[in-house]
């Protein structure tokens, strides 16, 4: 957690609820009612840093992803050239969803309604192509960038080149541009340990402003070794091992957490202290059938280096991280991807073969995850929603104010982009 704090304050939203919850038989901790929802919670002040917990409720009474269009599908589709290859990434400005081929490449542009605009960029080195697209932003000045391997591309929405920054950036993560138009992109950040991930932000010229790396997280505990007697060596992770999990903020705050416990830190701005969020909900255990696989599979690819290797790390986690992708959006909110049930299910339901070579039968688990969404001014869960099982977190969807866009897969392995209406029904207080 965040060490000691102050004594807390409990709080609540819904005080009618409260009031009847409190008042129950038995002296139990109070439970919101189903007829007036409650966010129930604490806060406390330590320095700078303000916690704020939540403990059960929410401030939304219930949240809803409701389908309404598909790109990409047969019934969408009437060419070859309106299917998708891969999907770089997905991003939302001036009325228009933007969605960056990276196979053809292309950016191609739609309206709210899912009809095609128009699209722009081929194959090349010259302003307006692309070599190796791999990820796209929007800002609000109405400018668009796509990062090549070797550069990031300038370009108006309308798909008229600007400019050409020679930044190479990462291959994972996302750009994020924020409210004062610094663009952040994926890249590298030398440190005197060498070379980390991290972000590097640029001003509306294209200057380098800020260079910013995820939280520290010591992983000597986590990973195992194994060191064979003819100098071949193998260094592997623990499966499941805790991980940084960071992102910026469209607002321009950083949030950072490790993942092995539901707390995600929020940076101070100008008008807002920096902020701890938690949330004490349960986290989900693995399968133990999931672990035992994972560990004689690591036990047989150490052997192979050194055949009396023997676990030198800590054990595999025998629950699940607490979350697993962190993101922003322009409206306030802070998102948190989780697991909350893992399904037992057939190797095609996990999309792959078993292979030949695998001492045991791979087991397949299908997860069941929610979106939990938050108010970062004030640190309170809002509520969360259901995904549904063919959404994808990777690339980042992206959010409007009221629906959600995601990149998705059909049961032939065909990419499709889905927006989803946020049904809210508000909670009382």
């Amino acid at each position: 957690m965040n060490g000691r704090h102050a004594q807390p304050r409990i709080l609540a939203i819904g005080c009618a609820a409260l009031l009847i919850s409190a008042c129950d038989a038995g002296g139990g901790p109070p439970v919101a009612r189903e007829e007036a929802n409650t966010w129930i919670g604490s806060e406390s002040q330590e320095g700078a840093l303000r916690t704020v917990r939540t403990l059960e409720g929410s401030v939304w009474r219930s949240a809803t992803l409701i389908h309404e269009w598909t790109l990409g599908d047969e019934a969408s589709s009437h060419e070859s050239d309106d299917l998708f290859g891969l999907i770089g990434g997905i991003a939302l400005g001036n009325g228009r969803i933007y969605v960056l081929d990276t196979q053809r490449p292309a950016v191609i542009v739609f309206d709210e309604s899912g009809t095609e605009t128009h699209r722009f960029g081929r194959t090349g080195q010259g302003p307006g192509e692309f070599q190796r697209p791999i990820l796209l932003g929007v800002d609000p000045g109405r400018r668009l960038f796509v990062q090549d391997l070797a550069r990031l591309n300038v370009l108006e929405t309308s798909g008229n080149p600007l400019d050409i920054w020679p930044y190479p950036g990462g291959l994972l993560g996302s750009i994020t541009v924020t409210a004062d138009r610094t663009v952040f992109i994926p890249k590298p950040v030398r440190t005197d340990a060498g070379p980390v991930p991290g972000l590097t932000g640029l001003a509306p010229d294209g200057t380098v402003v800020s260079e910013l790396t995820g939280p520290r997280f010591e992983v000597d505990r986590w990973e195992l070794v194994a060191r064979g007697p003819s100098g071949r060596s193998r260094r592997q992770l623990v499966p499941h091992t805790p991980r940084p999990v960071w992102s910026v903020l469209p607002s321009g705050r950083v949030a950072t957490a490790i993942s092995d416990e539901y707390s995600v830190r929020v940076s101070a701005s100008e008008t807002e202290p920096a902020t701890a969020i938690e949330y004490a909900t349960r986290l989900v255990e693995l399968p133990r059938a999931e672990r035992d696989w994972q560990r004689n599979q690591v036990v047989t690819q150490m052997r192979e280096i050194d055949s009396s290797w023997q676990w030198n790390a800590n054990p595999i986690p025998d629950h699940g991280p607490a979350f697993d992708a962190v993101f922003g959006d322009r409206h306030g909110r802070l998102w948190l991807a989780r697991t909350v049930t893992y399904l037992e299910g057939t190797a095609d339901d996990c999309g792959w073969t078993q292979g030949t070579a695998e001492p045991t039968p791979a087991p397949c688990w299908v997860r069941e995850r929610v979106l939990d969404a938050f108010d970062v001014g004030s640190g309170r869960l809002l509520g969360s929603v259901a995904l549904p099982a063919e959404a994808k977190t990777t690339p980042a969807p992206a959010f409007g104010q009221n629906a959600l866009y995601f990149v998705a897969e059909d049961s032939l392995g065909q990419v499709l982009v889905r927006k989803y209406r946020l049904s809210i029904e508000e909670g009382v207080g």
